[in-house]
């Protein structure tokens, strides 16, 4: 017994078929499961290696001690019309080899779906956390300036002048950007005005407030 829907028949009664497991076996409909589905992706051999890393060190989501095809890895989906990551469920299964040809390992996470919006064949986009939920400095990404390879921001010290801040950036984070480093928690950034800011120069800043989008990536 199978649990799913059919398709349409591809052959009508009268019709010469063949049997067995042959190459030349004779299609006779094709049954997809609704409720759960997997979704496949695939995931560049760079990345799967830096995460391979982190749960090697306990700083991914997954423990060191178990392995990320047990089901303890948690998944993110959503669909294209779809802004915030409403659809949760989970890694099972990785495959043992990377792919010669485009350098990905493939791997398969299964999803509920009670409302059957996902459909066999969708696309969707999807996402993996890669680490456990800890305080993080975030700023517009319009605070970032880019001078040839270095990134910065503009900061004003206690006595009113311009000061640039060279930063480490990481990941968007619900439409502002992640900065891991050159950054303390108590800096003031320039965020509007950048082209009037000019290191050393004094300005009067005014204080704002930073908003994430919870519809962002």
């Amino acid at each position: 017994p199978i649990d799913g829907r059919i398709g349409g028949h591809l052959v009508s009664i009268g019709s010469l078929i063949v049997g067995g497991a042959s190459a030349t076996t004779t299609l006779l409909a094709t049954i997809v499961s609704l409720d759960p589905v997997h979704l496949l992706f695939d995931v560049s051999e760079s990345d799967q290696l830096a995460y391979r890393r982190a749960m090697a060190a306990g700083t991914a989501q997954s423990l060191a001690s178990k392995s990320a095809r047990d089901g303890v890895v948690t998944v993110e989906a959503r669909l294209a019309d779809e802004r915030a990551w409403g659809r949760s469920g989970r890694l099972d299964f990785i495959d043992n080899q990377i792919d010669k040809g485009a350098g990905t390992l493939r791997m398969r996470a299964v999803f509920p779906n009670p409302d059957q919006l996902l459909i066999p064949g969708q696309f969707a986009r999807i996402r993996v956390p890669f680490s456990q939920p800890h305080p993080a400095k975030l700023v517009p990404d319009r605070a970032v300036i880019t001078d040839q390879s270095l990134k910065q921001v503009m900061t004003v010290k206690e006595d009113g002048t311009v000061a640039p801040r060279p930063v480490q950036l990481g990941p968007m984070f619900r439409g502002l950007r992640v900065v891991r480093g050159g950054l303390s928690a108590n800096d003031s950034v320039i965020i509007d005005g950048l082209m009037r800011a000019r290191p050393g120069a004094r300005v009067t800043p005014h204080p704002g407030k930073i908003e994430p989008d919870p519809n962002a990536d």
